[in-house]
């Protein structure tokens, strides 16, 4: 295994969006590709998932209900401030 596979494997990626559609569909790609992927369906949901699984990066969508996307950012960017979120 190559030192790319290696990382890869062990990445672990946060994905949030409330389309349940999307959210299940970016799960499967990463997941396929060699990630450790959890998914939260709402900003809620995900900061109460990153009290016990710290990613090294979250990929979340903008537009949701309740707290959005930059909402979330910030609260990320205060708590765990070395978290990239794209």
């Amino acid at each position: 295994m190559s030192s790319y596979e290696q990382h890869v494997n062990t990445t672990r990626v946060l994905i949030v969006d409330d389309d349940p559609s999307l959210l299940r569909l970016l799960s499967i790609r990463l997941s396929a590709a060699g990630y450790q992927v959890e998914s939260a369906a709402s900003a809620k949901i995900a900061l109460g998932v990153l009290q016990n699984f710290i990613p090294e990066v979250v990929i979340s969508d903008l537009r949701m209900e309740g707290m959005d996307g930059m909402a979330l950012f910030e609260q990320i960017r205060l708590q765990h401030p070395n978290i990239p979120v794209v």
